[in-house]
């Protein structure tokens, strides 16, 4: 629409009007068009809720009632009395028979929908209930007859089929029917709702369109007239302030392009350059001299000359900028080198602050390393943002020995700003460069060189900021040399220290020892108490038979032989197997343990003539700590024992 109304701005004032007309006629026919898709989508929702949704809700709703009747009638034909199950019978035969043809209504129907979740859920309704019809088809043919009502094993089989399938799987598909039937139901209230919604839309926005015409007339009228009016008022305002010495608000206006436009126009620039000018001089009154400006032309005297102004001005400020600068560096490291004894500590937190402080990316500090009767060299005390992995930073640095170690020899400041390919590279985790700086400052005091700090970075250090670090070095060397010497008197104080308490720590281990054995003495008596009163309760309190791997019985407790009444010698030697009755039992409980894995079960075991024996087993294998099944063990626990002749 914007865009629209800009392409009045370059037209003339008879082309504005012919283009208002039309706007009109474009509202006119997209009112139309769009009443007329509101009322063919209107119809098409209204054909779906009568002849798809309402219907399919019904036939659902008569679906879950077959399921519950047919539910009802299997539960009679198992239980209810002759007369009544007689009725069922007949009903539940009937419903059978007509379910297939009701099957093909509901499915033509559930074509019409849209969702395929829903008609697959239809789907499995469908042949869920048709599993259902099998059994209960099964429990029809096993109680045919009267007579199959007094045989056991049928009515046993008829209930079982009932219970454990047919009234479980019925409610389930009860449950998904109330479920698929309740989505029907919340698509046609949102198939209304959406109807109604579009009528809705429709009378709003046939009142809007009414509203809108109206206004239009009034925004085309008023339009047309200020095309010229008001850039006449603007220039008239714009000149009467200036004549006060006032700088008018630009307000940003946007004329057309013709004479009176242009007139606007200008006076806007006009104002857009005096208020520049005077943004200009505040800024560089209140000391912000980054700020840029650009004179109008050559011939701008007042422009040049706040230019000329603000490079004086911003001279003296970098001036002082730099003093203080310094003032607080020197002020910071006094308090790092006055709080930190330790040398690693200190290395540490010299090179980390000093190339934050310097926006530097890279810091090493190395500290000369003097031993007896050996050459003098330099180890890396401690580096900031530098990979330690560099062979450079863990071999000794002698003197001569490239940068670092000329800069021991010479005493003097190296600052390289051409750095060869290689030499260093400052990472990070998006990758790596060459820097383009490189200081390397000696730390001397007393014309001695106690270490070297090497800084790398992508910027080129200024004049002012080496003399900061060369200023900063000598008090670096000042306090190593007073940490080299507090360590070498802490050191001999250590070495006397940790004599004494060697020898005091020997005295305790000794005596620690001592305690220990005794504890693991007591405990190892402990233990083997506790495991031989845990035996002697199982023993006593459960029949116990271990086996060999081919599960010949080779132990029985007492309890087992007093309970069987058999001898040791008249079990020992013999297949577990013969104790039991039911052979698939045994067999499932060797297929178990054979494998690892534990098995429990009941079973009734033969003992000594008639006497049978109702047990309740737990069996596992025996392993060796290598993991090697080496026997079996039946654990066996008398439930109660019967006679039968």
């Amino acid at each position: 629409m914007k865009k629209f109304f800009q392409l009045f701005r370059f037209s003339s004032i008879s082309q504005k009007i012919i283009a208002g007309f039309i706007f009109i006629y474009v509202l006119f026919i997209v009112m139309g068009v769009i009443s007329l898709l509101t009322l063919n989508q209107s119809t098409v929702q209204t054909n779906t809720i009568g002849k798809v949704i309402n219907p399919s809700i019904d036939k659902l709703e008569e679906f879950r009632l077959k399921v519950t009747q047919a539910e009802a009638y299997t539960f009679s034909w198992v239980y209810e009395e002759t007369n009544v199950r007689l009725q069922d019978k007949k009903a539940l035969k009937k419903l059978h028979e007509d379910f297939p043809e009701f099957k093909d209504k509901l499915i033509a129907l559930s074509k019409k929908w849209s969702s395929i979740s829903l008609i697959r859920q239809l789907d499995s309704a469908i042949t869920k209930f048709e599993n259902i019809k099998k059994y209960q088809e099964e429990i029809i043919e096993t109680l045919a007859e009267t007579e199959d009502y007094m045989r056991t094993d049928k009515t046993q089989k008829a209930e079982k089929l009932l219970n454990t399938i047919i009234l479980p799987e019925t409610d389930a598909l009860i449950a998904n029917l109330t479920t698929l039937t309740n989505q029907k139901r919340q698509s046609r209230e949102n198939k209304e709702d959406n109807l109604l919604t579009s009528f809705n839309n429709l009378s709003n926005l046939i009142i809007v369109f009414q509203v809108g015409l109206v206004f239009i007339g009034f925004m085309v009228n008023w339009w047309t007239r200020r095309q010229i009016v008001r850039p006449i008022k603007y220039i008239n305002s714009v000149f009467v302030k200036l004549g006060l010495g006032e700088i008018p608000e630009d307000k940003h206006y946007k004329f057309n392009r013709d004479e009176i436009g242009e007139m606007a126009t200008s006076a806007d620039k006009l104002i857009m350059n005096l208020k520049n000018t005077s943004t200009f001089a505040e800024q560089i009154g209140k000391g912000e001299y980054e700020t840029t400006y650009k004179p109008i032309s050559d011939k701008d005297l007042l422009g040049n000359a706040l230019l000329g102004m603000k490079d004086n001005l911003q001279k003296v400020a970098d001036e002082e900028s730099i003093r203080t600068w310094t003032n607080e560096g020197l002020v910071l490291f006094s308090d790092i080198l006055k709080n930190n004894n330790e040398l690693k500590t200190l290395s540490e937190k010299v090179i980390s602050n000093l190339v934050k402080y310097l926006d530097g990316n890279q810091g090493a500090l190395f500290i000369v390393e003097e031993e007896p009767k050996k050459e003098s060299y330099l180890s890396l005390s401690a580096c900031y943002a530098w990979d330690t992995d560099k062979s450079y930073l863990q071999q000794k640095v002698y003197q001569g020995d490239g940068l670092v170690g000329q800069t021991w020899q010479e005493q003097a400041t190296i600052c390289l700003t051409d750095i060869p390919e290689g030499y260093i590279r400052i990472t990070s985790g998006l990758g790596e460069s060459n820097p383009n700086c490189i200081l390397i400052v000696p730390l001397k005091s007393n014309d001695k060189v106690y270490g070297v700090v090497e800084l790398a970075s992508f910027k080129i250090f200024e004049p002012f900021e080496i003399s900061f670090v060369e200023k900063i070095a000598e008090n670096i060397a000042t306090s190593v040399a007073n940490v080299r010497n507090s360590e070498k008197n802490q050191k001999l104080l250590d070495d006397s220290r940790q004599y004494a308490q060697q020898m005091q720590a020997q005295e305790e281990e000794m005596l620690q020892n001592m305690e220990a054995l005794q504890v693991a003495k007591e405990f190892m008596e402990t233990s083997q108490r506790e495991a031989q009163e845990v035996n002697n309760l199982l023993q006593n309190s459960y029949m116990i038979i271990e086996t060999d791997l081919k599960f010949a019985m080779i132990t029985l407790n007492e309890l087992t032989l007093k309970t069987f009444d058999f001898s040791n010698s008249e079990l020992k030697g013999l297949g577990i197997d013969y104790l039991f009755i039911d052979i698939e039992k045994i067999n499932n409980a060797k297929d178990s343990i054979s494998k690892g894995e534990s098995w429990k079960g009941s079973a009734i075991l033969k003992g000594k003539g008639d006497k049978k024996i109702n047990v309740n087993i737990a069996a596992a294998s025996i392993s060796q700590q290598g993991g090697e099944i080496t026997k079996y063990l039946f654990i066996l626990d008398e439930v109660h024992i019967n006679k039968f002749s």
